[in-house]
């Protein structure tokens, strides 16, 4: 899943970043702690 930073996760990236990062770790930790926004790709 890809994640928009909204703030500075160490070993992560920094905010504005775009990272992929596993389903269950977005889910469980960076969404729920909004840290990050899911990432949508429109055409």
């Amino acid at each position: 899943m890809q994640i928009v930073l909204l703030e500075d996760v160490k070993a992560l990236g920094k905010k504005g970043q775009i990272v992929n990062v596993n389903d269950g770790y977005a889910r469980n930790f960076i969404l729920q702690r909004n840290w990050g926004l899911r990432r949508i790709q429109r055409i």
